[in-house]
């Protein structure tokens, strides 16, 4: 498939927020996809304290994992070689948290990417884990009932093929900051016996910081989803309003620009003609100041 293509159908996938100063702050966008050195100033492969550390970033050549998902590189469990039995190895990625906007407070991060695992299901298995202090204390991502998941990972069995995945990390249970550091932990861990399978890989990770001014932090997030992603003409926003609330929207482009509003509506949905915007990623924000709820997501104009 070729890679615009392949683009276009993750961003079906991904929630993420970008918003003016005016309106709230965003953060920085850490994109990670392997095709350059860049990687190394995020990624540790802990090959110190542990020699036999099988996570490698390269071209995948085995046999089911043939093609990165951006070619030619991903981070997987070795290029070349199946996972060898009675193995946990793991790599960390580590993100500064950088909000952008005086007086702005730290929220969160969408944390997305893409994967692909080959093994034997349950047996042999991945894992996500977060952690803000040092790497003292971890939280599971895919057990944890403290974060949003948009889009599941099932790092176990077979994907048969790349799939993708979006997590909101809240801060709450967290307890990182702005300017702190937050770390994952991406571990495959196998049993005694040998399946000759291909393991784990992930590529073009992204985490997306999130802030808000001052006069909306504690506002709580609700559930939204836009519709038909990609859209040419119409989109619809669905979301949480059982009590009828007043809320605004804003469109929003990929520069942070305020590109369209529509204030004081109370349905559940609301159908905004875009036929006028250019094509592109756009991001939506759904804001009831009266009953401080917020909803984001994104959406692909064609």
């Amino acid at each position: 498939m070729h890679n615009g293509l392949k683009s276009m159908n993750k961003f079906l996938y991904t929630i993420a927020i970008i918003m003016t100063i005016a309106i709230s702050s965003f953060g920085q966008i850490q994109n990670i996809n392997f095709e350059d050195t860049t990687y190394k100033q995020s990624i540790i492969i802990d090959k110190i304290s542990n020699p036999n550390n099988i996570w490698q970033v390269g071209k995948p050549q085995k046999a089911k994992f043939t093609s990165a998902y951006s070619i030619p590189n991903a981070i997987l469990t070795d290029t070349l070689n199946y996972y060898p039995c009675n193995d946990t190895s793991s790599f960390i990625l580590t993100h500064n948290i950088q909000i952008n906007g005086y007086g702005s407070n730290y929220w969160g991060s969408f944390f997305n990417g893409s994967y692909y695992v080959n093994s034997d299901t349950l047996n042999d298995i991945g894992s996500i884990e977060v952690s803000s202090n040092k790497n003292h204390t971890w939280i599971n991502l895919l057990t944890s009932t403290s974060f949003q998941i948009y889009n599941k990972p099932t790092l176990t069995g077979n994907s048969n093929g790349w799939q993708h995945f979006s997590i909101y990390i809240e801060n709450y249970p967290l307890q990182a900051w702005w300017g702190d550091t937050i770390y994952l932990r991406f571990t495959f861990a196998s049993d005694g016996i040998q399946t000759n399978k291909d393991g784990l890989m992930f590529d073009d990770i992204q985490i997306i910081d999130i802030g808000e001014g001052i006069e909306e932090f504690g506002y709580g997030l609700i559930n939204s989803k836009a519709f038909p992603n990609p859209v040419n003409d119409n989109l619809i926003i669905e979301f949480e309003n059982t009590t009828n609330s007043s809320f605004d929207v804003i469109l929003i482009d990929n520069t942070g620009k305020a590109v369209k509003t529509i204030s004081d509506f109370k349905q559940s949905s609301v159908s905004i003609n875009i036929k006028e915007l250019s094509s592109g990623i756009y991001y939506y924000k759904l804001i009831n100041r009266m009953d401080k709820k917020n909803a984001f997501g994104k959406f692909i104009k064609q």
